[in-house]
């Protein structure tokens, strides 16, 4: 449940529901989530800061590429990867591409007791695959994988990255 709350929070803030001062401004509030009373926490707004630091940075070097196609990025969006299975489906965290050149697939992880790594993770790699069977087709000249742990206790940081070969995908 805490985990879901403090995901919440960075989707809000990624997708421009909610901006900074609003979500500082809710510390020590509690929010009801699966039975349970979640008291939002200073380390849940940094978490989500963090979070949508590395998207608006990535974000910046996408924009000043010039190139024909368009930038997309899109909060929290339901894929399903059909080239795989039918029911193969999930929601992606946060996606960002410019067709025919580099697709990046955000994952957020709140929790603190199991690192996880982006080098062959399965679920982004799912939601990258379901992202190219649907509207973004597969001509990509790479594909990143993103995993934001703020509290991962990772040697490298929260923010650790992957370039999946399509091969592999």
């Amino acid at each position: 449940a805490e985990g879901t709350v403090a995901h919440g929070l960075a989707e809000e803030l990624i997708s421009g529901k909610a901006d900074p001062l609003e979500l500082l401004g809710r510390v020590g509030g509690k929010v009801k989530c699966d039975g349970f009373d979640i008291e939002i926490t200073d380390e849940m707004i940094d978490g989500a800061f963090g979070y949508y630091d590395v998207i608006t940075a990535d974000r910046a070097k996408f924009d000043a590429v010039s190139k024909q196609a368009p930038v997309v990025g899109k909060a929290e969006i339901r894929v399903c990867a059909k080239s795989v299975d039918e029911m193969l489906w999930g929601t992606a965290d946060y996606i960002l591409y410019r067709k025919g050149d580099r697709l990046v697939v955000y994952d957020y992880k709140y929790g603190r007791g199991v690192i996880v790594d982006p080098e062959k993770n399965e679920q982004a790699a799912i939601y990258a695959i379901a992202v190219m069977d649907g509207e973004a087709g597969w001509a990509f000249s790479s594909v990143e994988l993103v995993i934001v742990q703020p509290r991962g206790a990772h040697p490298d940081g929260a923010e650790r990255r992957w370039t999946a070969p399509v091969e592999w995908l």
